[in-house]
């Protein structure tokens, strides 16, 4: 044990001091592109028309190169990953070689996909912006904050152990949330049954709202210390 943890040791000493992964202890996948949500923050379900999802072969291609990176938690993100009608088998693959199952979601599928969650993956993390008020103001979708909840009861019911994460999402352009709102909302009944802390804290950002590297600046303004 203690010659394999120094193994992967010096691999990732290796992955970060060159320009070559050698060790990959976590990979991110995005399952599904598109998203059921209408987040101010973000633009990725505008796209939902031309949406793009993996299936079983990707992911068996992908497995050969997770297994050689020693790769042990796949986090299934998105857009929102329980969109893709096959996500459970791709978690099946990834788990058959021993790695574990996180799916990040917004929290309104969870009830219609709570048995699966539970047996055929190891982890959700949630998006939760706030009070209800809050929430559904971000998330711009009817209910979505009763939604979350009916969800995250569902998978409780079938396994009160069964690890659920909170996790907020704040920007300067929006409005504001910060560790203290999620402090407020563990009060509430349903919410105390979803794990604490958060693994993500909530931070509002100073930052200028200038985009990604995978998309356009999120309003039509641009800050004047941004980049043209």
């Amino acid at each position: 044990m203690a010659r394999t943890f120094g193994i992967d040791a010096l691999r990732r000493y290796i992955t970060l001091k060159t320009h070559r992964i050698h060790a990959l202890p976590v990979a991110i996948l995005m399952p599904h592109s598109g998203c059921n949500c209408q987040c101010v923050m973000c633009d990725i379900w505008k796209d939902n028309g031309n949406t793009q999802q993996l299936t079983e072969a990707d992911v068996q291609t992908l497995l050969v190169s997770l297994k050689k990176l020693g790769t042990r938690w796949v986090v299934m993100s998105g857009g929102e990953a329980l969109m893709n009608p096959n996500l459970f088998l791709l978690g099946d693959i990834l788990r058959a070689e021993g790695m574990k199952i996180t799916i990040l979601s917004t929290g309104l599928l969870l009830k219609r996909y709570a048995e699966g969650i539970v047996s055929r993956t190891d982890e959700v993390i949630v998006s939760l912006d706030g009070s209800e008020a809050v929430h559904n103001a971000i998330r711009r979708i009817p209910n979505a904050y009763q939604k979350l909840r009916d969800g995250v009861r569902a998978v409780k019911a079938l396994d009160p152990a069964f690890p659920i994460r909170p996790a907020a999402s704040s920007n300067a352009a929006t409005l504001p949330i910060g560790p203290t709102s999620l402090t407020l909302l563990t009060k509430s009944a349903w919410i105390k049954s979803v794990s604490s802390p958060p693994m993500f804290q909530a931070k509002p950002s100073t930052a200028p709202n200038c985009g990604t590297r995978s998309g356009p600046r999120r309003s039509n303004s641009t800050p004047a210390n941004c980049p043209s």
